[in-house]
């Protein structure tokens, strides 16, 4: 239902505000919201226990896409080094049968 809403809003930005304008826009959005979205989804009272915002990170990721079919991620840790690569990103493939524009939205949001 999100990316639903993603794609009507973007297309409407398109049509009025042209394609340069609709991502930046979208991209915006999303950034402010997360203000108020990141705190349920990412269980912020939890995280908030970890002195070591990287590991709080690293948790929380680990226990949310580990062993996901939509998300099948592979999880490596080698010393002080933690790394996520992702093999098949769901978004991506969204983006590809809709608005491929949007693909990029889910890495700027991450980043």
């Amino acid at each position: 239902m999100q990316w639903m809403a993603l794609i009507i809003v973007y297309r409407s930005l398109e049509k009025k505000k042209r394609q340069r304008n609709a991502y930046p826009f979208i991209e915006k959005a999303i950034q402010d919201s997360s203000d108020v979205l990141m705190n349920d989804l990412y269980q912020a009272d939890k995280l908030a226990e970890f002195e070591d915002p990287f590991e709080a990170f690293w948790r929380s990721t680990t226990r949310r896409c580990s062993g996901r079919p939509n998300w099948p991620n592979e999880f490596t840790v080698g010393g002080l080094d933690l790394r996520v690569m992702v093999h098949n990103c769901f978004n991506c493939k969204l983006a590809a049968l809709t608005i491929p524009e949007l693909a990029r939205m889910g890495c700027d949001h991450d980043i």
